[in-house]
């Protein structure tokens, strides 16, 4: 067109009508995106220069009669006959305008994404007489979402995720991470080492199973040790694994759970489990040195008895007399036994090992009896315990009920 501008050319008069044409025409043909329109019946009217080419042509002007099975497409090489022409028929049937997402592959096999806004042409009746195309491809755009989607998500993880290369420079890490190393956002831990972060004094540990990770290809599971942004300790269960890319390993990989609580109650529970093997151990210990001198006590009743017959018969000791010392006797004897039985009952606790010969059997009454009688009541206490004795049945019956 030369130097002629639109104002120039439209005062010149219908003489220049044409040429006007061809101007805007041109301005049609560079638009970006793909631009194109189709008659009633799917045939092409136009196009501009993007269209054209990817429809394999070398020049808009060839796609000009033409219906999508006619072309030598650049994209949609495996597309079967009519599937293009489907969504253009339902626009142009419903007189709807619709904006959508088309894959398309080239005949390299490179994959992109369109997004297309089809609209209907209508005439001055409002008939529908074809459609107009615009077509922009958002591939570059879609991957970014796509990225930016999987890098928030990964931001979110649970757990402390990281990724380093051979050289154990971090490239990436989640949020948790950023935060156990003093940083705000998780941006600012990429491009620095172990050796920089607050836990740089077990750096050369973490080195060394990163190094055997990248040599060995084999993942690890350990426990790290570590020092926090504010300065904790804390104790990390880590599983680290081989970072590959295109089968070349580049660097590791790894996830890392905060168990310092647990640790310190595992070290709790063994201290306890260790002061209650101890406290078991002397518990036994008393339990067996009280036994000796019970057992001579209950063997010195038995000697008293045979010498308080003795003395009855020798002396003048009344018959009530002796009566009342050998109830004293039989008294220190039953707490003898009652003292005994606890013994073994406690050894019984503390080592369930049962040794079923000792065993005895005991009626409640007799139980609710001794307990009563032994008893330190004071004064009349013992008027206000009330019981009846025939409405409590022996232990045997009543487990012999139960069964």
């Amino acid at each position: 067109m030369g130097k002629k501008s639109e104002n120039s050319i439209i005062k010149n008069g219908s003489k220049d009508i044409q040429e006007l044409n061809e101007y805007y025409e041109n301005i049609l043909a560079k638009l970006p995106g793909h631009i194109y329109w189709l008659n009633r019946d799917n045939v092409y009217l136009g196009c501009n220069d993007n269209q054209a080419k990817s429809a394999g042509l070398s020049s808009r002007h060839e796609i000009i009669g033409k219906r999508n099975e006619d072309l030598p497409w650049n994209v949609f090489p495996n597309a079967k006959p009519g599937e293009l022409d489907r969504v253009n028929e339902e626009i142009m049937q419903t007189g709807i305008t619709r904006i959508l997402e088309e894959p398309a592959v080239t005949l390299e096999g490179k994959r992109f994404d369109c997004l297309s806004n089809k609209t209907p042409l209508f005439n001055k009746n409002g008939e529908v007489i074809g459609l107009l195309g615009v077509t922009i491809d958002i591939t570059e755009h879609s991957q970014k979402i796509m990225a930016e989607y999987l890098q928030d998500i990964i931001g979110l993880m649970p757990g402390h995720v990281y990724w380093k290369n051979k050289e154990g420079i971090i490239l990436g890490c989640n949020e948790l991470q950023a935060q156990s190393a003093g940083f705000s956002s998780r941006e600012e831990m990429i491009g620095k080492t172990d050796y920089e972060m607050p836990w740089k004094n077990q750096a050369d540990i973490l080195r060394k199973v990163d190094l055997e990770i990248i040599a060995t290809g084999i993942s690890k599971t350990i426990e790290e040790p570590s020092t926090l942004a504010d300065g904790t300790e804390a104790i990390f269960l880590s599983k680290k694994v081989p970072l590959e890319h295109k089968g070349e390993i580049v660097g590791i990989l790894g996830i890392s759970f905060d168990i310092t609580e647990q640790k310190k109650i595992e070290k709790e529970l063994a201290e306890t489990k260790t002061r209650l093997e101890g406290m078991t151990l002397l518990s036994a210990s008393i339990a067996h040195e009280l036994r000796t001198p019970f057992a001579s006590l209950n063997l010195s009743t038995k000697t008293l008895d045979s010498k308080i017959s003795k003395l009855t018969k020798e002396s003048n000791l009344s018959h009530e007399e002796a009566e009342s010392l050998q109830h004293e006797i039989a008294s220190i004897r039953k707490e003898v036994r009652a003292s005994l039985t606890f013994i073994d009952m406690l050894l019984l606790n503390i080592n369930p090992t049962v040794n079923e010969a000792k065993i005895e059997d005991f009626s409640i009454r007799s139980c609710i009896s001794d307990s009563l009688e032994r008893f330190p009541f004071v004064g009349k206490q013992n008027e206000l315990v009330k019981w009846d004795e025939k409405k409590n049945p022996d232990f045997i019956d009543r487990a012999e009920q139960l069964l």
